[in-house]
């Protein structure tokens, strides 16, 4: 995993799939059933509607780490131990490292529907799509 967080994300992941602004938006719009979650450690008054909000989610460091263990439980919970629910991870944008570890991360809890949205937060606002207040981290 990256603890680089703010460089250039590449344009692939090893595991799960990328998800695009258009589509993401439409999936939303059709009312297709996901997880949606927010990794943006920090402070940020805005996230897409409908988001969780897990802010250590994207932390860098290892598959046995207790963020890991944190996450894994989390995930469990939010998706009623459903290993194939798909779940959408997003942070900043393209320089941040957050949405990407919290995929291989989710990948190594067992879950295979996972989608990097990799424009984030800013491709997500640009766009001029909905957005609320950022809830308390979970």
């Amino acid at each position: 995993m990256q603890t680089n967080l703010t460089s250039p994300t590449p344009n692939a992941i090893p595991v799960g799939k990328i998800i695009s602004t258009v589509l993401l938006e439409e999936e939303i719009r059709k009312g297709t059933q996901f997880l949606l979650v927010d990794v943006l450690e920090g402070q940020h008054a805005q996230t897409i509607t409908k988001a969780r909000y897990i802010s250590y989610g994207g932390r860098g460091g290892s598959f046995t780490d207790q963020v890991q263990t944190a996450l894994s439980n989390e995930l469990n919970q939010l998706t009623n131990g459903r290993k194939d629910f798909p779940i959408v991870f997003f942070c900043e944008g393209v320089r941040c490292w957050e949405s990407y570890n919290a995929v291989l991360r989710a990948w190594n809890a067992g879950y295979r529907n996972v989608y990097w949205y990799r424009g984030g937060l800013t491709a997500w606002q640009q766009a001029g799509f909905p957005t609320m207040p950022t809830p308390s981290s979970r």
